[in-house]
């Protein structure tokens, strides 16, 4: 039994410890750029190429490309509000 609660000791302080990984890691992203300005530089130039004369010329790579974009700045949002300062 002490062998076993032992191990989910350890188990929960590794957690903890990359869980305060994780939010230094965080914490320096939002550091460099707010998160307001990479997500209107994403948003710029998605509209950029939505709005563009070549519509026509917007492959299915290309839209892949944009929704992946637009996920991106999902999780920049969410991560900004949820953010938690060390």
């Amino acid at each position: 039994m002490e062998k076993q609660a032992n191990s989910l000791h350890q188990l929960i302080n590794g957690n903890e410890q990359a869980l305060i990984k994780q939010v230094r890691i965080i914490d320096e992203f939002f550091k460099m750029d707010k998160a307001s300005e990479m997500i209107e530089s994403l948003n710029t130039l998605t509209e950029d190429l939505l709005f563009s004369n070549d519509l026509d010329n917007v492959t299915h790579n290309m839209r892949t490309h944009i929704v992946n974009q637009l996920r991106v700045v999902t999780l920049l949002a969410k991560l900004r509000e949820c953010r938690i300062r060390v």
